[in-house]
């Protein structure tokens, strides 16, 4: 009779043992509180801002101007400011702008403005929004 030379076949094909149901069941009650946590952290953060935004979209005037519209988001009884710029084709900035949104004129806004440019643009884009401190 011959002696084995190596690991057994389950060791050798790289089988994972099996899991009871007790670590079965310990397994999903892992997963599902990292889930939630992950949830609610998202959810926090969301609810933290104090003000958000979304393109819309822009409309080139011609060599020295761009128009760009976005909507604005207040949480907060505090007015902001968004800082937009224009990009040309390389993607380099030629023109930015610093837009005042009054909370006085409403939670929600749509905003367009012109953004005065040193050649002609092919884009723009909002960097992004801060609430001002009251």
């Amino acid at each position: 009779m011959r002696e084995a030379d190596g690991p057994l076949e389950s060791e050798r094909s790289g089988a994972l043992p099996q899991l009871s149901r007790k670590g079965w069941a310990w397994t999903i009650a892992g997963l599902v509180a990292l889930v939630g946590a992950v949830a609610t952290y998202a959810f926090a953060a969301a609810q933290a801002e104090s003000v958000r935004w979304r393109e819309v979209g822009f409309d080139v005037i011609d060599d020295s101007q761009i128009e760009a519209t976005f909507d604005a988001f207040l949480y907060t009884d505090a007015d902001a400011e968004c800082l937009v710029r224009a990009l040309n084709e390389s993607y380099t900035e030629v023109g930015v702008v610093t837009v005042h949104v009054a909370r006085a004129d409403g939670a929600e806004q749509r905003i367009e403005t012109l953004i005065a440019t040193t050649e002609r643009a092919t884009t723009a884009t909002v960097v992004g929004c801060t609430a001002l401190e009251d």
